[in-house]
C-alpha cells in the first residue's frame, strides 16, 4: 500500500484490483453481504416499537383520546371512531358516531379539563379492551362541576393504528 500526493491510499498496483474503491479492501469482502443483509432486516425504529408493544400504543390512542374530548374536536374525534362507533352512557344513552361527534362538538357540554388513570388493557391480537377512569371538569347548563366516570372502551386495530369501535361510559357516584 502507499500514499498519494493528498495523503491518502491508493492501490498497489503490484497487486492488481487488491481494493475495491477506496477503503473497501478485498480480504474485507465477505463482510459486505453480511452487513447489508443485517442493515435490511432490522425495521426502523418506531416500526420496532410498534411491533414490540401494541400496549404502548393503545395508551398513546387513548391519551389522544382525552386531548380530542377535552378540546372537543371533531377532526380528531372522526379520526379515532371507527365508522361502525356506539358510545353507551350514563343513564343508558346510545349514539353512533356522528351523534356522539355531534354532542361533544355542539359545547353543550365543555369539558374543560380531564385525563385518564388506573388504565388497565387486554389485547385479543388486532381487538383491545381498555378500561380506566376519566377525572375532569365540565361546564354545562351554566354551572361548572368535576366529576370521574368509570368506562371501558372496544379498540380495534385495522392496521391502520387503534381505533374505537366502543365506549360504555358510568358516572362514579359520591360517596
Amino acid at each position: 500500500m502507499r500514499r498519494t500526493p493528498d495523503n491518502s491510499f491508493a492501490p498497489n498496483p503490484l497487486h492488481g484490483s487488491a481494493w475495491i474503491g477506496r477503503w473497501v479492501p478485498r480480504h474485507h469482502l465477505w463482510r459486505l453481504p453480511a452487513i447489508i443483509l443485517l442493515c435490511l432486516s432490522v425495521p426502523a425504529p418506531n416500526a420496532l416499537a410498534s411491533e414490540r408493544d401494541p400496549e404502548h400504543d393503545l395508551r398513546d390512542a387513548n391519551h389522544r383520546y382525552d386531548l380530542a374530548l377535552v378540546a372537543a374536536d371533531a377532526s380528531a374525534l372522526d379520526a379515532l371512531y371507527l365508522p361502525e362507533f356506539t358510545y353507551i352512557g350514563p343513564g343508558g344513552v346510545v349514539r353512533n358516531k356522528a351523534e356522539q361527534i355531534r354532542s361533544l362538538a355542539s359545547g353543550a357540554i365543555d369539558i374543560i379539563e380531564g385525563g385518564s388513570d388506573h388504565i388497565s388493557i387486554t389485547i385479543y391480537g388486532d381487538a383491545a379492551i381498555l378500561t380506566g377512569r376519566f377525572t375532569g371538569r365540565v361546564r354545562a347548563h351554566g354551572e361548572e362541576f368535576s366529576f370521574q366516570e368509570r368506562y371501558s372502551t372496544v379498540w380495534i386495530n385495522r392496521g391502520n393504528g387503534w381505533r374505537l369501535a366502543l365506549e360504555h361510559g358510568t358516572v362514579i357516584k359520591d360517596k
